[in-house]
């Protein structure tokens, strides 16, 4: 169950993150320079991915 919880918060996040990227990409911000704001957290491909969905 708790494994099962995490699972879905961290979805949750994803889906969030994938959200906030794609409206800065709609505002005019680069993929690079997204990339570059969530290093550490998301890779530059995953930062791609997200935006694409």
């Amino acid at each position: 169950e708790r494994l099962r919880r995490a699972q879905a918060e961290a979805d949750a996040a994803r889906d969030k993150l994938g959200a906030a990227l794609r409206r800065a990409d709609a505002a005019g911000a680069s993929a690079n320079h997204l990339a570059k704001q969530v290093a550490g957290t998301v890779s530059r491909p995953v930062v791609l991915r997200l935006l694409n969905e």
